[in-house]
């Protein structure tokens, strides 16, 4: 194996995809919808977000920092 992703499953039964923007837009799209479930299930069970949580889910350089992660967009070191 040369660690190159050469086909893309959505999941078992669905035929694979070439990598590439399909599978990128299937990734975002797919990651949006959970990050949805999180709002509307908190605010369903009487929690609702503050816009500053809720905005800060889409956040990536600022979570991958409170994460400890040496890596990220942006990242020079």
């Amino acid at each position: 194996m040369g660690g190159r992703v050469e086909k893309f499953r959505r999941d078992g039964w669905a035929l694979p995809w070439p990598v590439g923007m399909e599978m990128l837009c299937y990734m975002l799209s797919h990651e949006a919808h959970h990050r949805g479930q999180v709002c509307m299930l908190a605010h369903q069970l009487g929690f609702p977000l503050p816009n500053e949580v809720a905005y800060g889910i889409w956040n990536w350089e600022k979570l991958w920092k409170a994460c400890g992660s040496p890596g990220g967009a942006g990242d020079d070191s």
